[in-house]
């Protein structure tokens, strides 16, 4: 007869454990200085353990403490999706000592090595993950394992990014036209669905029903104070003399209040140089700007919608590589991990020394697609 895989040496020790006759206030410390994957593997400890951490409260209140700890980078890692034999292929990367560690997602939870090339990973907002696939969306937790199918028959072309509520404590998506299908006018009306009631909505705001933002199929949504950010440019009709103008924007969708607007750029919009990505970095909206030379500049907005906050952070240089669209991810000690659009490394810049190093992900195929992932517990279901 085969013998069950041995457990963990945590989950022994937490077998161990008398957690009916801990304070949940204790409980709470302890859960908050481990892992999301190891939380989620605690819920088969004891039936009160597990009647705890499914409590969305209990969710909420270790999401709240990991945002205020001095350290939240600990609880950051990485998605990474990539074409795999035709598939696709769902992994975790985990950030530990200056070190890469690789592991296996099941997406949809039935299926791992997905037979489908429309697999897009759209962005995350408190560890939930938007996601597109087979014409259908979906909101993942890749901690808990936990998936929900929002909607069937999504357009291939469409944009998504999912964001919180606080007011209403509820979870939305929008969804708005790519650039593909900005001349088609069924799609030029933004949408927002709603976790809590399970229905969709359209954006007020936009009476003649034309979206003035063009943004690229495959850009990446960027979460910051709950609301999302992408890459745009806006074109202006000058009637005078019949011309089109191209504009940069950082156009945002605000989900509690259902608008969207546009963010000042730290600079002026005939700038030469160009947006090669938006992130979420230290706390701040964060974009690396190609200032037309082989160098990037990271800027950070301080004071989120101030255009005096934005801060040059610093000048990546010495990279030696041209055309690399770079994602500024975390801190990793006094060193900043970049990804690299489509590529199947990180690098890690040294700001102090202009050095930087690689760190390979072994097995990990060209263009891949990778957005960072905070650890916590939120159910996709929590609100159905």
């Amino acid at each position: 007869m085969e013998q069950p895989p041995p457990q963990q040496p945590e989950i022994e020790e937490a077998r161990r454990l008398s957690w009916g006759d801990l304070p949940e206030e204790i409980i709470m410390e302890i859960l908050v200085r481990v892992s999301g994957r190891f939380r989620a593997q605690l819920k088969c400890v004891n039936k009160s353990l597990l009647s705890l951490i499914d409590k969305p409260r209990f969710a909420r209140e270790i999401l709240d403490k990991i945002n205020k700890s001095v350290d939240k980078d600990k609880y950051r890692g990485l998605v990474l999706s990539e074409q795999n034999n035709g598939g696709y292929l769902v992994r975790s990367v985990a950030l530990s000592g200056g070190d890469v560690s690789l592991g296996e997602f099941d997406f949809p939870p039935e299926d791992n090595k997905l037979c489908s090339k429309t697999l897009h990973l759209f962005n995350t907002c408190h560890g939930l993950v938007c996601v597109a696939h087979q014409g259908s969306l979906y909101v993942w937790n890749p901690t808990t394992r936990e998936c929900r199918q929002v909607t069937e028959c999504v357009a291939n072309q469409d944009l998504f990014g999912i964001g919180f509520d606080p007011v209403s404590d509820d979870y939305k998506i929008m969804v708005a036209p790519s650039r593909r299908y900005f001349r088609c006018q069924s799609y030029q009306v933004p949408k927002v669905f709603s976790l809590k009631n399970n229905s969709w909505r359209l954006v007020q705001g936009f009476p003649d029903r034309s979206f003035p933002y063009e943004i690229s199929y495959g850009t990446h949504a960027t979460t910051i104070n709950e609301i999302a950010h992408w890459d745009a440019t806006e074109k202006i009709i000058c009637w005078a003399n019949r011309t089109i103008q191209r504009k940069k924007r950082i156009v945002y969708f605000d989900f509690t209040n259902e608008e969207m607007g546009t963010l000042p750029l730290p600079y002026d919009d005939d700038d030469d140089g160009m947006i090669t990505s938006l992130a979420a970095f230290s706390g701040c909206l964060s974009m690396i700007h190609y200032n037309g030379t082989v160098a990037d500049d990271l800027w950070i907005m301080e004071e989120y919608g101030v255009k005096e906050s934005w801060m040059k952070l610093l000048t990546i240089d010495n990279l030696f590589v041209e055309d690399l669209a770079l994602i500024p991810l975390c801190w990793m000690g006094d060193e900043i991990v970049l990804g690299v659009e489509g590529e199947p490394f990180l690098i890690i810049y040294n700001p102090m020394e202009r050095t930087h190093r690689r760190l390979e992900l072994c097995g990990v195929n060209p263009r891949s697609t990778i957005i960072p992932l905070l650890d916590t517990l939120i159910s996709p279901n929590a609100t159905a």
